[in-house]
């Protein structure tokens, strides 16, 4: 069984550029929303999912008010999920919506990341030939260390099904290289990542394959990038920069060490979006922390800080 340390150690650092994208001085309320609504589509870096979310919530509430529609079947994911947001925002005011939706919109337009800021526990790296950057996961070889860093920080480092691939691939050459040897995973940005991306999950389903065709593919795919951590055979690394969600949670069981800076959080939310738990966490994190909390952590979404875990 391999054990789980952490520990607060690292401080990561943000690089933005703050300069004004346009205009919000709209004569009225309604003006300013209206705006905001044409140029939400011009922001500089497309919004994460869990804005787009909060944007669609927004506007909903802003242009049709409080929540009537039923609420979407659990298999459902992407709708519940617009449901959800929508609902939470209860009896708030269409005025309070259009002034907080373009509120959020002038903030995305002037806090986008700088194309150029990275994390900086991989900054001096020496980019391995073999291993280079294929673009959402990005590998360097420093110190005899194979680092794999999740590498799409205006997405808070979702993992697609493509990741899941190219994941497989990179453990399997990191414990063939014998001038590795060890392993770090870390995030690029603020976020360490927020688990599946679902939209490109969803976008699978409109290839026209059956759904149950699909299913098998996707569980297939997990297992292999599960099996991938359970046997790598030499020691692995978690530096955790920020908020560590769902699968990129459940499998720090399997890690040796796991390093966690004071901004981040963990959080496995299972139940609300009716999944079973991966990463064999049912297996490893009552052995970690103990079946009380691991059971309030992965059946009743208890959001752990990095000082709690």
């Amino acid at each position: 069984m391999l054990s789980l340390a952490r520990r607060l150690t690292l401080r990561p650092c943000v690089y933005r550029v703050n300069s004004a994208f346009w205009s919000s001085s709209a004569s009225s309320p309604l003006q300013r929303f209206n705006l905001a609504v044409a140029n939400v589509e011009k922001l500089p870096e497309e919004p994460s999912n869990d804005v787009k979310l909060k944007l669609y919530a927004l506007y909903k509430q802003a242009t049709v008010g409080k929540c009537s529609a039923s609420k979407p079947g659990v298999f459902d994911l992407v709708g519940r999920a617009k449901w959800d947001a929508w609902n939470s925002l209860g009896d708030m005011p269409k005025e309070k919506a259009q002034d907080e939706y373009s509120s959020l919109v002038d903030k995305l337009a002037g806090d986008s990341p700088s194309p150029s800021g990275s994390s900086p526990s991989v900054s001096s790296a020496v980019e391995s030939s073999s291993s280079a950057s294929d673009g959402d996961l990005a590998c360097s070889i420093e110190d005899n260390g194979f680092i794999v860093r999740f590498n799409r920080p205006n997405k808070k480092n979702s993992i697609t099904l493509e990741m899941y691939d190219s994941m497989i691939k990179h453990l399997k050459e990191a414990a063939e290289r014998e001038d590795v040897h060890y392993l770090v995973l870390t995030g690029t940005g603020d976020f360490f990542s927020s688990g599946n991306d679902l939209g490109n999950f969803m976008n699978r389903l409109k290839t026209g394959l059956p759904p149950d065709v699909l299913a098998k593919e996707a569980a297939e795919l997990v297992r292999k990038y599960v099996a991938a951590f359970i046997n790598f055979p030499k020691p692995a690394v978690a530096l955790v920069n920020g908020p560590c969600i769902g699968v990129a949670c459940t499998v720090l069981g399997l890690f040796d060490f796991v390093y966690a800076s004071d901004k981040a959080f963990f959080h496995t939310p299972f139940t609300l979006l009716g999944l079973n738990p991966e990463g064999c966490s049912s297996y490893t994190f009552p052995r970690a922390m103990g079946v009380a909390r691991a059971n309030r952590v992965l059946m009743l979404n208890e959001q752990l800080s990095a000082m709690d875990a």
